[in-house]
């Protein structure tokens, strides 16, 4: 395959993603600023102009939150039930016989 190719394709992809991340982001604060002013109370305006920082606080929390797993919990298992609830829910996402 061409590279050009390949280069210009990645780049189609990550500048896709990042406007639908960035929308997406918005569209939750905006959904946040709205419920806020429904029930009368200060909305997400702690981070930066107006909270319009907010999506990037709450996605340093995402990545930098910890995965907790309770001490008496068999680990494999645990992270094998994730893994199998994903699985089920694709089968039943992309189930051809609807």
């Amino acid at each position: 395959m061409d590279p050009f190719f390949i280069i210009t394709s990645l780049l189609k992809i990550v500048g896709i993603l990042a406007v639908i991340l960035t929308m997406v982001s918005y569209a939750v604060y905006a959904e946040r600023r709205v419920s806020a002013f429904v029930q009368d109370r200060l909305g997400p305006n702690r981070v930066g102009p107006a909270g319009l920082l907010q999506p990037i606080a709450d996605m340093f929390k995402l990545l930098l939150k910890e995965d907790y797993t309770p001490r008496s919990v068999n680990t494999s298992g645990h992270h094998h039930d994730r893994g199998r609830t994903i699985r089920q829910y694709a089968l039943w996402c992309f189930d051809g016989d609807r």
